[in-house]
């Protein structure tokens, strides 16, 4: 009597088996591949936008540098009296009457910023339109930045624009309100 092996019990015949195994493992190995790209396409998408945010900020850094820049320049009272805030001088590049930027039909958030229509500073560009003159205010007197204005109770009133674009071409403006001494 022959009896059987054992190794021939444990083992299934080898006709059952056709590469069902290596099937599964290359499936396998598709989707792991397939979780890898994504995971690193998600990763380049998120500093991707990191990099946009940064950008974003940098544009707006520098706009606001150029509104503190416009608003510097208007504290000379030279500047802040120049005859372009009275009589609109297309000389005076940058320097606006009250509602000559309508009659014109400039609209700071969508015109072209450039040298004949706003002033150049190292971070940006601006533009300056002065809204009243010698407005009276209530009270003895005005304290305008760190000066107290005396006797004055009056300031003049201008709308400062300012622009900025970063490096790679993000870029902000920002709308800003400011106050001079009225009294000349």
């Amino acid at each position: 009597m022959h009896r059987p092996t054992r190794r021939n019990t444990l083992r299934p015949p080898r006709r059952n088996q056709r590469g069902t195994s290596l099937l599964v493992i290359v499936a396998l190995l598709l989707g792991m591949g397939l979780m890898s790209l994504t995971a690193f396409y998600l990763s380049r998408g998120q500093f991707q936008l990191v990099g946009n945010i940064q950008h974003l900020q940098q544009a707006f850094t520098q706009a606001e540098a150029t509104a503190a820049t416009a608003e510097q320049w208007l504290t000379v009272p030279a500047n802040a009296q120049s005859p372009g805030f009275t009589t609109f001088d297309s000389g005076l590049k940058g320097v606006y009457p009250a509602g000559q930027l309508a009659a014109l039909g400039r609209d700071p958030s969508t015109m072209t910023w450039n040298d004949s229509n706003s002033i150049a500073t190292a971070d940006g560009r601006y533009l300056a339109e002065q809204l009243a003159r010698g407005v009276k205010l209530p009270g003895g007197s005005v304290q305008v930045g760190q000066r107290n204005s005396g006797s004055c109770t009056a300031v003049d009133l201008y709308r400062v624009v300012s622009t900025s674009a970063s490096v790679r071409g993000a870029s902000r403006m920002i709308e800003t309100f400011f106050a001079t001494d009225g009294c000349y």
